[in-house]
């Protein structure tokens, strides 16, 4: 701000120096007499003024206003960082629409970072969906909870296992595979599905399970989806992730993984933590989509389909209604 100095032989006769130079958006800014008579002025443009006055005050923290205290408490249960409520308040603080409850508020605005990740059918085709993730967060126990609720939709579904090295991994894939009625390819090392063997399959879905070490599935998943090129398959990949992690150990995982550049994630163990909002605010940070919500071991029950409320109510409430 450019402060400007006029001196007159009286208040008066300085204030009417100033508006002469500076127009009537002079402001005032300081008053001084001088020896021998007459006073100085310290003079600057208003809006200039009315910028460095604001400047100058501190922003109030917005978890601090009365109105959404309850909104920051809340969301602290629930292992939110300030910085993610912070950003949630100041949007409940300033709602255009003043009737709408503070709670509702709340949730709205976390919904909007979640929208839900379609997996749409393909007309002639297969969509592939590679799970990948550690070894323990559950990413056979997701495939066949899909799986049962593909089935029920009317989807034509098949099994696929990378999982060859764990002892009793086959196996278990082959027992799943004859609970739900379905078909296996179990993909060994060297071996490559020929892709006309799925275009032709008559199967919707092919889900795959991996084998939960990096080092082996990147390579392996890569190798598969350059086997489909020009085929009528689609593949995808989705990363599992565990709601019980911690920041750091989700930070390895997604970047260990991110040369598959995977298209959603679904958030398994959310039974298991009191703080969710962690591992889906890591998800929002990476930029990818939550597509299913796991909060159990039941593989009938236990499998939900993500959304703006469902993800609202992790955040408010630590647990899916």
């Amino acid at each position: 701000m450019q402060i400007h100095r006029v001196r007159g032989s009286s208040l008066r006769d300085a204030l009417l120096r100033a508006q002469d130079a500076y127009g009537e958006d002079a402001v005032v800014i300081q008053e001084e007499s001088v020896p021998g008579g007459g006073v100085t002025l310290s003079v600057a443009r208003r809006e200039l003024a009315r910028a460095a006055t604001h400047a100058a005050q501190p922003q109030q923290d917005p978890a601090r206003i009365p109105i959404v205290r309850e909104v920051a408490q809340r969301l602290e249960r629930t292992g939110t960082s300030k910085e993610f409520i912070a950003s949630i308040c100041a949007e409940v603080r300033d709602w255009p629409e003043p009737g709408v409850h503070v709670m509702d508020r709340a949730a709205e605005a976390i919904g909007r970072r979640f929208p839900p990740v379609k997996l749409g059918r393909i007309d002639g085709g297969t969509r592939v969906l590679a799970f990948v993730g550690l070894t323990g967060v559950g990413k056979t126990t997701t495939l066949v909870k899909l799986a049962m609720r593909m089935l029920r939709a009317g989807r034509r579904v098949e099994l696929a296992t990378l999982d060859v090295q764990r002892v009793g991994a086959v196996e278990q894939a082959r027992a799943w595979s004859r609970e739900l009625g379905v078909p296996l390819s179990v993909l060994r090392p060297g071996a490559k599905p020929h892709a006309k063997a799925f275009e032709g399959s008559g199967v919707d879905v092919v889900l795959l399970d991996t084998s939960g070490n990096p080092l082996v599935d990147v390579a392996r998943v890569q190798e598969l989806q350059q086997s489909f090129t020009g085929a009528r398959v689609e593949f995808g990949t989705w990363l599992v992730l565990p709601a019980n992690a911690s920041r750091a150990s989700l930070e390895l995982v997604t970047r260990a993984f991110a040369p598959l550049a995977p298209e959603g994630a679904v958030l398994t163990k959310l039974d298991e933590t009191r703080e969710p909002a962690v591992v889906l605010e890591h998800v929002f940070a990476a930029q990818l989509g939550v597509a299913f919500l796991s909060d159990g071991p039941d593989v009938s029950l236990h499998l939900h389909r993500s959304g703006p409320e469902a993800c609202a109510d992790l955040f408010l409430r630590g647990r899916l209604s």
